[in-house]
């Protein structure tokens, strides 16, 4: 996995540094610390995966969860915006950030419940033995 973050990070790199060679070198130098730190971030989330059980959850189960997404999602937007009647549209910026961290949550609670449901009673569509044959 390391020799492909630093393809992409060395990639990264060249794109920026031939964009902006010919502008500012402040904001040339600060495009190359953030591609760094976003980089480092991405390298420590794949190494903290297997220590972090909630994550290792979501990675274990994450076919269901991707099929799952798109319909979650919208199940989210449908109940905050339309039984709800959430207007957001005209909230301060932060106000907005915050209501869609909520509906992240709520909709990874969502996704959780729909996956024991999956795994409990549709163990066949993600090609898993039936729960009562397992050991």
């Amino acid at each position: 996995m390391a020799p492909v973050m630093l393809l992409c990070l060395t990639g990264g790199l060249a794109v920026v540094i031939q964009d902006e060679l010919a502008t500012n070198g402040m904001l040339l130098i600060l495009r190359i610390i953030l591609i760094l730190t976003g980089t480092f971030g991405i390298i420590i989330l794949a190494v903290s995966i297997e220590h972090n059980k909630y994550i290792a959850y979501i990675v274990r189960n994450s076919l269901v969860f991707y099929a799952l997404n798109a319909l979650t999602l919208n199940i989210v937007k449908l109940l905050f915006f339309q039984v709800l009647r959430v207007d957001a549209a005209t909230w301060f910026v932060v106000w907005q950030f915050r209501l869609a961290i909520i509906m992240v949550l709520f909709a990874i609670l969502l996704l959780y419940v729909e996956n024991l449901f999956v795994q409990r009673f549709m163990w066949w569509s993600i090609g898993k033995p039936a729960p009562w044959h397992e050991a």
